[in-house]
């Protein structure tokens, strides 16, 4: 029994006398109702005093970041299914504590390196939840393009634009599907995970020349924007529809086949 325990069962046992004890002074209660309040409020003061609660203590650094990278599902998963990767991650959140930062800084800078480890999943992704993932990343498109082309250009391009904070501009609905979505992608990726055929891999590059053409023909040379995205000159807004415009005509393919184009398009280079 640690301090904390002990303090409760003295101060439950002092308080629970002292109500009793003026109860039945005040002929409220007799005395043997008293006895049997005292003994009952003890087993009940003892039961939480011996609880996981107050036997825990307080939690190490280490701890602390862990419950809070729990709070992020597709993290539990990589607790269970990549380990090492999870670890690393928890490394990083305290060597930037340890220059510093608060936790909340620190949480927030490995928020690209928790990206990266779900990119790493999508080539392994089954159809339903690579299509799922971009839907919902076409929702957080459409509404960062409402709040101006740089919030856009940043989310498309943070290693060369600078990473936004999304939980402060995408709506909750669309976040809560972005942490969904997230999480089972990386957990099918290990538990049913889906790759490209030859065949697939050849009727991808046709679709993608196809798509390729369309884009050129509304676009023109706007398109140069994108190779490379990261210069100085590009028109923000544009350079957003263009990405935009050129997943919304992925998605519009059959299932299997968005699919198929998806894993080869968004492979981590």
């Amino acid at each position: 029994m640690n301090i904390q325990q002990m303090m409760l069962l003295i101060l439950t046992a002092a308080l629970s006398a002292a109500l009793l004890y003026w109860l039945h002074k005040s002929k409220k209660i007799d005395k043997w109702l008293a006895i049997s309040m005292f003994i009952a409020l003890q087993l009940v003061g003892n039961q939480v005093a011996h609880s996981d609660y107050l036997s825990a203590g307080p939690l190490t650094l280490q701890q602390q970041i862990g419950a809070s990278l729990d709070r992020l599902p597709v993290m539990v998963t990589l607790k269970e299914k990549d380990p090492a990767t999870r670890q690393r991650l928890e490394n990083a959140v305290l060597a930037a504590m340890a220059q510093g930062m608060s936790k909340y800084q620190a949480l927030e800078l490995v928020q690209p390196e928790i990206a990266e480890a779900i990119g790493k999943r999508l080539p392994f992704a089954p159809d339903a939840q690579i299509n799922q993932y971009m839907a919902v990343t076409l929702l957080q498109l459409n509404e960062l393009q409402d709040k101006g082309g740089k919030l856009c250009f940043q989310f498309l391009f943070p290693h060369s634009a600078g990473a936004i904070d999304a939980t402060k501009y995408n709506s909750a609905s669309v976040l809560m599907q972005r942490l969904e979505t997230d999480n089972r992608l990386v957990a099918a990726s290990y538990q049913q995970p889906q790759t490209n055929s030859e065949q697939d891999l050849q009727q991808a590059s046709a679709q993608m020349q196809h798509i390729a053409l369309q884009l050129a023909r509304k676009y023109g040379d706007d398109l140069k924007m994108l190779t490379p995205p990261q210069r100085s000159d590009v028109d923000h807004q544009q350079v957003c529809r263009i990405v935009s415009d050129l997943y919304q005509r992925v998605m519009a393919l059959p299932a299997a086949q968005s699919a198929a184009l998806l894993r080869i398009m968004l492979r981590p280079s």
